[in-house]
């Protein structure tokens, strides 16, 4: 049973946001803990996460969001500090509303992927090469996570001049490829 009194609210940002299924996943565990709390999906159309945040931030019970599609990169222009690897990724996943109401960005995008890759990257391996599809927010953490393991990487993305620029960005001199992705 929750405690009585005004839920604290989390949630996820997005646009589409429909299909996600972070709200029930979260509030099963947030039910199990018994806290006073909700997560829930927030349809915010493209072009309005920044007075979406502005709202949001005056809300003593709005703990923050997770971002998701088209907003990753979008939201940072509204926060007041990127956590380094946000900042260097150049995308944010996470907003943390601190006390004073400032947001506060975090890309867990790039730690997530390596972490089940774990006992893989811990073997030597003679080349290491991936592939990768997407040039978006979660496209950018990818990149950073496997240029930093040492992989050579082949980006496929429906723009393939955005595919160049984001490796030129995300991993320079390195000997990595795009391909169109059709």
């Amino acid at each position: 049973m929750r405690p009585t009194g005004a839920a604290r609210i989390a949630g996820v940002v997005g646009d589409p946001i429909a299909h996600s299924r972070s709200p029930l996943i979260h509030n099963y565990w947030i039910g199990k803990l018994g806290l006073n709390a909700d997560y829930r999906a927030f349809h915010v159309p493209e072009g309005t996460v920044g007075d979406y945040l502005s709202q949001r931030c005056g809300d003593e019970n709005w703990l923050g969001c997770n971002v998701t599609m088209p907003h990753k990169q979008a939201v940072i222009p509204h926060l007041a500090q990127l956590d380094p690897l946000a900042k260097k990724i150049g995308a944010v996943n996470t907003i943390v509303r601190q006390q004073d109401g400032s947001l506060f960005g975090y890309n867990t995008d790039a730690p997530g992927f390596l972490e089940v890759l774990g006992p893989e990257l811990a073997n030597t391996h003679l080349f290491r090469m991936a592939r990768i599809l997407g040039t978006g927010g979660a496209a950018r953490a990818i990149v950073v996570a496997l240029a930093k393991q040492g992989f050579t990487l082949v980006l496929s993305g429906r723009n393939t001049d955005k595919a160049v620029s984001l490796l030129n960005e995300l991993a320079p001199g390195k000997d990595h490829h795009v391909a169109p992705l059709s």
